[in-house]
């Protein structure tokens, strides 16, 4: 196996295609944070969010968008 196979075969790919860097987003809570640890609560504080139904306009940036992609699981992101 030469150097370029054995470096390609360790890189991840990603699922899911992120909104580019300086696009509004709308960004929904679906889903309760009852049991969710402390992490994911600032997190979705971090994003004005903390109850099923709330949303935000937020501009995507790459603290934001990690943001979201930790939470993926409780949000549901629109463009706007």
């Amino acid at each position: 196996m030469s150097t370029q196979e054995s470096s390609e075969k360790g890189t991840k790919q990603k699922s899911a295609k992120q909104p580019a860097v300086g696009r509004r987003v709308l960004v929904r809570q679906t889903r309760g944070l009852s049991g969710r640890g402390q992490d994911t609560l600032g997190t979705m504080r971090a994003l004005g969010l903390g109850r099923i139904g709330q949303s935000r306009e937020v501009v995507i940036n790459p603290a934001v968008a990690g943001m979201i992609r930790k939470v993926s699981h409780l949000v549901v992101v629109e463009s706007v």
